[in-house]
Parts: structure tokens; C-alpha cells; sequence
């Protein structure tokens, strides 16, 4: 039972930190650089630990990035829902790959809910 605390209290403190790098503030000429801290999360957790982090984590994700960034109630989350299904299906593949293959996979999963997001 320890180990299940623990991992939920790894990902809180990941989800906590990641969701405090999203709403710093950067100078405007690194905003186009902005490291999607969040999305990357949600991945990691999402292949990491499918049983315990899925849709309904992802879901919360989306709506506590869309009430921190005064957006409209859902558009995040329907896009970090996108992202954990298709972290979920693929998860395999991924974890197959070596792990400088594994950038393109996961990179296209964090472009995609960007571009719908916009």
C-alpha cells in the first residue's frame, strides 16, 4: 500500500510543479519556447502508470490549466483527454523504442492538443 502512496504522491508533486512552471511568467521573447510542462506530465504518467493516471487525470489536468489560464472551461481538458488516450494506446510502441526513438512519438502527442488548443 506504500507504494501506491508514494506514486500518488509523485505525481501530485510532478502535477504541482509543472502546473507552477505553466503560469510563471517569461520575458516575451521566449514565449514561442515555452516547455508545455503539463502535456509532458500527463505523458509521462500516462505511459508510466496507465492503471492508476489515465483520462479522468488527464481530464483534471485540462481543467486546472483552463481555470489557471482564464480559458474557456473544457478546451484544455478535451485536448489533454486526446493526449492521455493516444499516450494510452500507444504505450507499448513507445516503451519498445529505444529512448531517443521514443521523440518523435511523444512529441507529436504534444503538438497535436497545442494545435487544438490554439
Amino acid at each position: 500500500m506504500t507504494g501506491v502512496r508514494r506514486l500518488y504522491g509523485y505525481a501530485f508533486a510532478s502535477s504541482f510543479v509543472a502546473l507552477v512552471l505553466s503560469i510563471l511568467p517569461m520575458p516575451e521573447a521566449w514565449e514561442p519556447w515555452r516547455i508545455a510542462w503539463p502535456q509532458l506530465v500527463v505523458v509521462y504518467w500516462c505511459i508510466a502508470s496507465p492503471h492508476y493516471f489515465g483520462i479522468r487525470y488527464a481530464w483534471v489536468m485540462g481543467l486546472l490549466i483552463d481555470l489557471l489560464n482564464h480559458d474557456i472551461l473544457g478546451q484544455n481538458a478535451l485536448s489533454f483527454i486526446v493526449l492521455a488516450y493516444t499516450a494510452i494506446v500507444l504505450r507499448q510502441y513507445v516503451l519498445y523504442l529505444a529512448v531517443w526513438r521514443q521523440v518523435l512519438p511523444v512529441g507529436v502527442r504534444l503538438v497535436v492538443p497545442a494545435a487544438l488548443a490554439r
